[in-house]
């Protein structure tokens, strides 16, 4: 009976996904908000998916007078993919492998089987090219690249010549965020070797992984765009006050980043302003948007919690220096009027709270 071929015994994944997904900045965990509200959806930028599941792996090989040998059994499967995103297309360096213990051992021609103590793993790694579909966000992978196959039998590994792997996988992903997706992945790999004689060795598995894709699925176009004068925006300011014309185009990226944390600022506001009574839930991120970038840079920052909390003393003046129109729109985001016709929204020598020193 021919041996079972293989590499050095595959580098198991599984332990390295927890530390690798803590590591990831705190800007990573893409705040508080959810990719339900109305902004467009998109995947784009930075790509992180850490794989981990249960399969079913089997490798042939012809022995010859024998028959074909077979191994196989039920595996762990683990994988991660790193890369970046344009438009839903994904491009990503996949790195995946699945692993048996004590796989079943048979051969066609002396009908013989049983269980061998044995380890058998395969690893592939290569190019991944992801396509996703929205608004559902169900996606199609496709990875090509080298194979690896390893086995240890009886406390001795054996070896194979790399050869060409290959996985399709379709998913299924839940927003958790506007960066984070957690999902399933039903996939299918494949893999060519041939043992130190020369021999083919063909191996497949096929399995369910559950997965926590980290990525932002929000239209980039939402954070630096030019608003239209007719968006949906907060209630209009009042009549008799003068409003800036905006410029043709506006750098919205910082006021993206406030509405990342827009529920602790939206506590915030309201701590800030006690006689207020806040409106339930939160503005939409075009609403926040549209009234933010009319503000000067120092404000828009001053409102990205939580730097605005830890820098009350410097914000105070930014805040504070807001126009009457703009103090109107951002607390009409987040406050029920004041009288039920707002025309004349007191000033804040009335009573308009100013930010804490």
């Amino acid at each position: 009976m021919p041996s079972i071929p293989g590499v050095a015994r595959a580098t198991v994944l599984a332990a390295a996904l927890t530390s690798l997904t803590s590591s990831l900045p705190a800007w990573a965990d893409g705040g508080s908000t959810s990719a339900s509200d109305d902004a467009p959806l998109r995947h784009h930028g930075f790509f992180f998916r850490p794989e981990l599941g249960l399969g079913y792996l089997s490798m042939s090989e012809n022995a010859g007078a024998l028959g074909t040998v077979t191994v196989s059994g039920l595996s762990g499967m683990a994988g991660l993919a790193l890369g970046g995103a344009v438009n839903n297309i994904v491009i990503a360096a996949h790195l995946y492998d699945s692993v048996a213990v004590n796989p079943q051992v048979s051969l066609s021609g002396t009908g013989q089987s049983g269980t061998s103590n044995a380890t058998l793993a395969s690893l592939g790694f290569g190019p991944e090219v992801d396509l996703y579909i929205l608004p559902s966000n169900f996606y199609l992978s496709l990875t090509a690249g080298v194979s690896a196959l390893s086995a240890s039998v009886n406390n001795e590994s054996v070896s194979a010549g790399a050869g060409f792997a290959g996985k399709l996988g379709v998913g299924k992903e839940w927003f958790a965020g506007d960066s984070w997706g957690l999902g399933m992945l039903l996939g299918l790999s494949f893999a060519t070797n041939t043992d130190t004689g020369g021999q083919a060795i063909s191996t497949w598995s096929l399995g369910l992984e559950f997965s926590a894709t980290y990525n932002r699925f929000r239209d980039p176009e939402s954070e630096h765009e030019v608003v239209p004068e007719t968006a949906p925006s907060a209630p209009a300011a009042p009549a008799e006050a003068e409003v800036a014309a905006p410029g043709p185009t506006k750098d919205l990226a910082m006021c993206g980043h406030a509405y990342d944390h827009i529920l602790e600022l939206v506590a915030v506001w309201a701590e800030w302003n006690p006689d207020r009574t806040p409106l339930v839930g939160k503005p939409t991120r075009r609403d926040f948007l549209g009234v933010c970038g009319d503000f000067p840079p120092d404000a828009q920052e001053c409102l990205v919690m939580p730097y605005g909390k830890s820098h009350r003393t410097e914000c105070a003046p930014s805040i504070d220096g807001l126009s009457r129109t703009q103090r109107y729109r951002l607390d009409a985001l987040f406050f029920t009027p004041r009288s039920a016709t707002p025309a004349e929204p007191a000033a804040p020598s009335d009573g308009v709270p100013t930010t804490p020193q």
